[in-house]
């Protein structure tokens, strides 16, 4: 049963993906909120959601990025469905894209920021999926990682503090990477 929610968690499906869908736009509000509350967002940004599930990171991301341009990337055609729903999204606002992290379909330097909200212990290869977000991030863009300290212990041994995910990051060659701290979250800043 553990493994069919954490598959779930990964690429909702059917009734049991819509409401797990649900739950994680509640259970994620206020760690979306912390997130976003450690960069600074330009009016006129394009920002791609890494992972962006029922599209709650997408929504908080438009009352900042009024301007600009914003794309949620996710496996799931359920999730993006709930997002699409979520943000009004039509391809002026809002793009959204079904595909993975580690190919994908966007142009190189494409993006002036990019986050993932409790989605990088998900990927199939965090350190060559990192690359690809460094492909899609313009010279200067930031990479913004949030998740879960009791997820992230779960899924990442490896990369369970902020500073081995700072360290991966120096490896895949963004120029500086930020930590933050807090007690029941990490936060991670990379910049290309």
């Amino acid at each position: 049963m553990i493994s069919r929610l954490v598959e779930q968690s990964r690429r909702p499906d059917g009734l049991l993906g819509r409401v797990l869908l649900c739950t994680m736009g509640l259970a994620h509000r206020r760690l979306t909120a912390w997130g976003l509350e450690q960069v600074d967002l330009g009016a006129d940004d394009t920002v791609l959601d890494v992972g962006c599930g029922g599209g709650g990171a997408l929504d908080r991301l438009s009352q900042s990025v009024t301007d600009g341009h914003l794309h949620g990337l996710d496996l799931s055609r359920t999730a993006l469905t709930k997002a699409r729903r979520m943000t009004q999204a039509d391809d002026a606002t809002v793009r959204l894209t079904q595909g993975t992290v580690s190919t994908m379909p966007f142009p190189d330097e494409r993006f002036d920021m990019v986050t993932a909200f409790q989605t990088h212990y998900h990927w199939p290869a965090l350190d060559t999926d990192l690359a690809e977000i460094y492909r899609v991030l313009r010279q200067g863009g930031r990479l913004l990682i949030v998740g879960e300290k009791v997820k992230l212990q779960y899924h990442l041994e490896d990369y369970e503090t902020t500073t081995a995910t700072a360290d991966l990051l120096d490896a895949v060659g963004f120029s500086e990477s930020e930590t933050v701290d807090h007690p029941e979250w990490l936060c991670v800043i990379g910049v290309r």
